[in-house]
């Protein structure tokens, strides 16, 4: 996620900055959504807040 987030939440250059195939990336992004029980890539979606959290936690 921390990938994804600083990659302006685009799909595409995580899953490059990562070095795995966008099918995989998006797999990942749909794992950590049933973990958070929240949307990071349907609207609505928690991904301001997850970045607003990192950030307030220096994790980004």
């Amino acid at each position: 996620m921390r990938t994804w987030l600083r990659a302006d939440a685009r799909l595409p250059a995580a899953a490059t900055a990562l070095g795995i195939s966008l099918p995989g990336a998006r797999k990942r992004l749909t794992r950590a959504e049933d973990a958070l029980g929240r949307s990071l890539l349907t609207a609505p979606s928690a991904k301001y807040e997850l970045w607003l959290a990192m950030r307030a936690l220096g994790s980004l």
